[in-house]
């Protein structure tokens, strides 16, 4: 799995791509939740790629799980 390292913070990013497949999602989905601001990309290259940390693909397992109990996007922790 090809990972970035951003060097200001040291910490592990996580294409769009790999996030997808990590909560067994879409890039599709996980780019609508960034779209709509529920869970941001951790970062944003200068081509508009996006990145997850760890703790930003945690949060977007927790609103897949969410979402499998029928919680909608509106009921927003």
């Amino acid at each position: 799995m090809q990972t970035l390292r951003q060097e200001t913070a040291d910490s592990v990013l996580f294409s769009i791509g790999e996030t997808a497949q990590m909560i067994d999602s879409t890039v599709k989905t996980v780019r609508y939740y960034d779209d709509i601001q529920l869970v941001k990309a951790s970062f944003v290259n200068n081509r508009g790629y996006r990145f997850y940390t760890t703790e930003a693909i945690w949060r977007l397992q927790l609103v897949k799980t969410l979402r499998e109990l029928r919680f909608g996007i509106d009921d927003r922790i």
